[in-house]
């Protein structure tokens, strides 16, 4: 007979595990706008998020990065990029100002004087150019809670640590610093329930699995890996697997399926081949446009 603790137990586990699905499987099948909809608005902005959004993502992917102060910051790479950002007045930058304006090295108030929208972003003629900056994690998930409960539609995180044992103590704190400042704002703000965190660096992984083993936990790669071993290696459970488009194949699909994973491939912006993903029985597509995503996906 169980006790009363076992049932509670049971009854947690049942509710976690229910949410870790509704991560992936809403309407069943996952729309994720990367870095918000790069397509057409600034990457990793407010105003591209909400497009996202509205464009029918279901969930947001964004990058991560830590200031000098212990922020949270919304950003690809841990420097400022002069392939999309000016500078406080103005000026255009050139890429070997990126070495010393490194975020680990700046506080966030500098940080958020530069504009990273204005000059547009070559790679994507049609974004919009405007004037943003790099918000804080915490502005990002205000900004779509607030859509949420205008709109009556859940909203999920994929949150990307950007880190590499290389860069450790030089544009980014320890792995365990790290994962321990980004903890923080998902349980202050109340959305770890239905959060999921993926890297390329597999140490912050295991990190966040020693914090939360109930958070969902994606491998991101570029190039073919044995998630069985960087499993028994890092010594977590990944929920999911998500590599780069042009390694799947629809035997791979079976094969990570068949092994209790999801996966999600990046970063997908071509109509042919994101329906050829979704026969092929993909759980979700990163895109670039998730409007384009949608109309080709969606019922």
């Amino acid at each position: 007979m169980f006790s009363r603790f076992k049932i509670t137990r049971f009854v947690l586990l049942f509710v976690a595990v229910s949410l870790i699905d509704k991560v992936f499987c809403q309407g069943g099948f996952d729309i994720q706008g990367h870095r918000g909809y790069r397509a057409r608005y600034p990457e990793n902005s407010i105003p591209g998020f909400i497009a996202a959004l509205d464009s029918g993502a279901t969930t947001l992917e964004l990058d991560v990065v830590i200031s000098a102060d212990h922020q949270v910051v919304v950003s690809h790479e841990p420097w400022i990029s002069s392939k999309i950002c000016t500078t406080p007045d103005g000026m255009t930058l050139e890429e070997r100002d990126e070495q010393r304006l490194n975020i680990y090295r700046m506080n966030y108030e500098d940080i958020r004087g530069f504009d990273c929208g204005s000059i547009g972003n070559e790679r994507f003629p049609l974004q919009r150019k405007m004037k943003v900056y790099k918000p804080l994690l915490a502005e990002v998930i205000d900004a779509a809670l607030a859509w949420e409960k205008k709109h009556s539609k859940l909203v999920y995180f994929n949150i990307e640590t950007k880190s590499t044992p290389s860069g450790d103590y030089k544009n980014h704190p320890s792995p365990d610093t790290f994962c321990v400042l980004l903890y923080q704002v998902l349980k202050e703000k109340n959305i770890i329930s239905r959060t999921s965190i993926q890297s390329f660096d597999y140490r912050t992984l295991r990190t966040m699995h020693s914090m939360d083993e109930n958070i969902p936990l994606i491998i991101l790669s570029a190039s073919p890996v044995n998630i069985l071993k960087i499993e028994k290696k890092y010594g977590f459970k990944a929920y999911a697997y998500s590599p780069y488009y042009p390694l799947v194949s629809k035997s791979m699909v079976q094969r990570i399926h068949a092994i209790g994973k999801k996966i999600i491939p990046w970063t997908v912006n071509d109509a042919a081949i994101m329906k050829k993903l979704h026969l092929w029985g993909v759980d979700g597509i990163i895109s670039d446009d998730p409007g384009l995503l949608r109309r080709v996906c969606e019922p």
